[in-house]
């Protein structure tokens, strides 16, 4: 498996640093960076999919970064775990995920800059494993409109599309801010002969600074299918087989070094 990883990673990570010459220059004295997370939600949904059911998730994440390379672990705890078949069973920690990428940006006009990257994601999860290959376009602009494309490369081939716009609106002179956003996906998937245009999620929260370098970010979500086609796919996939919208909350601590 990791020789695998290794291997679609290499060409991903090579041309970015091809791709990466003659754009913005890092500054000399640049550090490495570390940013940590620790999210509580309601419910873990992930691209439509119910992936918990009547229990508090916890999602930790780290990512230390230098120079535009950056390295995450990401984990998934639901506290009290609903199998498909077993109901409620106890803590377990279902899914770890490794991302690792390589961002930088370049300037289309004195005012514009568009933001770019590239990276491999390596799922654990109980029941299996999967990879992703991704690419991610964004615009420092009105509603900073950023695209993304991942490809399967694990379980035969799969894509899946997004669009998604974002706005903060300053509350006080101290950072605080309210954070509105959504996007919608198209997601192709060969194995199950399923293209559709997949799932759509609106949200709308806070940025609450704490001190300079930690904050506490709350959160309200909906997540819907954007299609009858997704709408039938993602209940056939859910707990009960008859949900494929969803509303959750979740409350998320920041730290950054």
């Amino acid at each position: 498996m990791l020789k695998k990883c290794k291997f679609y990673l290499l060409p991903v990570m090579i041309l970015a640093c091809v791709i990466s010459m003659g754009t913005i220059a890092f500054a000399e004295e640049e550090k490495p960076t570390c940013d940590m997370s620790m999210t509580a939600s309601s419910q873990y949904i992930w691209r439509g999919f119910e992936l918990s059911k009547e229990s508090l998730v916890i999602f930790p994440s780290m990512t230390v970064g230098y120079k535009g390379f950056a390295f995450n672990l990401w984990a998934d705890l639901d506290t009290d775990y609903y199998g498909a078949n077993t109901g409620n069973n106890g803590t377990e920690l279902w899914e770890t995920d490794m991302i690792l990428s390589y961002s930088n940006s370049f300037s289309l006009t004195p005012e514009l800059n568009l933001d770019w990257t590239l990276g491999w994601i390596y799922y654990d999860v109980d029941g299996g494993e999967d990879e992703e290959v991704f690419a991610t376009l964004g615009l420092d602009t009105l509603l900073s409109p950023t695209v993304s494309v991942y490809r399967g490369i694990e379980y035969g081939e799969s894509w899946y599309y997004s669009l998604a716009l974002s706005h903060s609106f300053p509350l006080n002179d101290d950072g605080m801010t309210f954070d509105v956003g959504g996007w919608g996906s198209y997601y192709d998937i060969d194995n199950d002969d399923y293209s559709a245009w997949h799932d759509g999620t609106v949200w709308a929260g806070m940025t609450i600074p704490i001190a300079d370098w930690c904050s506490v970010s709350p959160a309200i979500n909906y997540s819907f299918p954007l299609s009858s086609k997704s709408d039938d796919y993602l209940k056939a996939a859910s707990f009960d087989g008859n949900d494929s919208d969803f509303l959750y909350a979740s409350l998320t601590f920041n730290a950054s070094f």
